[in-house]
């Protein structure tokens, strides 16, 4: 998300096989992160329950993920870990919404819903998580 490209993904574990020759890509872990991405509602990475498994929060994991509940489509959440984008340099973050706006407004989540909503809920994970910007309101 540095350079102002933002992804949305997931990260599992697991046996997978891999023939990056032929684009082969088969097994749970990839089926796992498909489903999961296809259901994120924001730009960002979330893992699932099996790659929360392998990491230990405390010991050498916690500085590049963090719990949050992470926006999913339906209006629901999954309560898991998540990529913290919001290390390093990043002051392209502090985008409006268009040039006149800094949030989308009624016209916008009449004609985009989705991006609109993906949008939101990706600025609420970096207001919530991130240590080094201010708060949107004293922008």
């Amino acid at each position: 998300m540095m350079a102002g490209r933002m992804i949305r993904g997931g990260i599992s574990f697991g046996e997978a096989y891999i023939d990056e020759e032929e684009s082969v890509f088969v097994g749970k872990p990839i089926v796992e992160v498909y489903q999961l991405e296809k259901s994120e509602q924001w730009a960002g990475v979330a893992l699932t329950e099996k790659a929360e498994e392998r990491i230990h929060l405390g010991v050498f994991g916690d500085w590049w993920v963090v719990p949050y509940d992470v926006p999913l489509k339906e209006d629901k959440t999954l309560q898991t870990l998540a990529v913290n984008w919001t290390w390093g340099g990043h002051s392209w973050w502090r985008v409006s919404w268009s040039e006149s706006k800094k949030l989308p407004d009624e016209s916008d989540w009449a004609a985009r819903t989705d991006v609109c909503a993906k949008f939101v809920n990706t600025k609420a994970f970096h207001k919530a998580v991130c240590r080094n910007c201010i708060d949107d309101e004293q922008e």
